[in-house]
């Protein structure tokens, strides 16, 4: 049985958003360099199967009212 946590506290590796969108065949153009910039500023949560990133979520907000909820991945 896989166990699969959710973390929104713990820091979610640049790379490791890097190969989830590799196993889901997005956004090849985006560097490590750029997600890391991202997840410095948005709010993400990864869902984690051991220390494999097997769910990805990030949300941008105008930080009163409205989010926009992107990047809602699932390993396949």
């Amino acid at each position: 049985m896989i166990e699969i946590a959710l973390h929104s506290a713990r820091p979610i590796p640049a790379q490791a958003v890097r190969q989830l969108y590799d196993a889901v065949d997005w956004w090849p153009d985006r560097t490590v360099e750029q997600i890391g910039a991202v997840l410095a500023q948005d709010a993400a949560v990864g869902a984690w199967d051991a220390d494999r990133l097997v769910g990805f979520a990030r949300a941008l907000s105008d930080g009163r009212f409205h989010a926009y909820v992107e990047d809602v991945m699932v390993h396949p």
